[in-house]
């Protein structure tokens, strides 16, 4: 991870709604690795050192759950294995035989059938799918309102400091007995400006809120529909 990439998710934590769980960190090309069980352990727990602080995790178990490998590549020649058995394509049986060597200590070339499921489960695809179709979209309504709540309060406490900073400022003015009147209707006149802005900006938010919740399943089956028609063409 370099640290650019580091910087990126340390940006997606600041944005998660305090809702950390739901962000779910994929370790690609995990097959390319030299030793992958080895060195993705030593490289996931540098990972989880970096992503277990406050700031993002929050805790190094949260972290290990959700930083995940995966193998796309190693799925695709699978699944390729399995329909043409390669054979017109030399070099990327090769490239299986290689993995299948370094992930099950697969001798000869012919016993790559045989441990073909056992190949595309270290892909880890299917993994990734049940995690995203088990734990991610069944929870949607949660971190859905979880993010609502969120980003309301925030906006309460911003109406609720600029009311006490208002209610200050023409406290401030009345108690001056050397403003004239103009100021101190100039002033009135910009605190209720500010207030309709502040009104209008927590309609704006409630009309988004009511949007948001009106096309959010829609969202979520579309997802559902698009993630069976991945799995199936798999």
């Amino acid at each position: 991870m370099t640290g650019g990439e580091l910087n990126i998710l340390y940006r997606i934590f600041s944005n998660s709604g305090d809702n950390p769980e739901k962000i779910f960190i994929l370790g690609t090309q995990w097959d390319a690795l030299n030793n992958p069980e080895k060195d993705w352990k030593q490289q996931k727990n540098e990972w989880v050192k970096y992503l277990s602080t406050e700031n993002c995790y929050g805790s190094a178990e949260k972290a290990s759950k959700n930083i995940v490998h995966v193998a796309a590549y190693l799925q695709n020649l699978c699944r390729d294995f399995a329909d043409t058995g390669l054979k017109d394509d030399r070099d990327k049986f090769k490239t299986l035989y290689s993995i299948a060597m370094k992930l099950l200590d697969i001798m000869m070339p012919n016993e790559i059938a045989e441990h073909l499921e056992e190949l595309m489960e270290k892909s880890n695809v299917s993994g990734v799918n049940r995690r995203i179709t088990q734990d991610i979209v069944p929870r949607y309504k949660e971190y859905l309102m979880k993010d609502i709540v969120a980003s309301y309060e925030t906006i309460s406490k911003e109406i609720k400091q600029f009311f006490e900073d208002t209610k200050a400022s023409n406290s401030e003015v009345l108690q001056t007995s050397s403003k004239s009147v103009d100021e101190i209707r100039a002033s009135y006149e910009k605190s209720k400006k500010e207030l309709e802005e502040v009104q209008a900006y927590r309609e704006q938010l409630e009309l988004a809120i009511n949007q948001l919740k009106a096309n959010t399943d829609e969202r979520v089956e579309q997802l559902c529909n698009a993630l069976n028609e991945m799995m199936k063409n798999a």
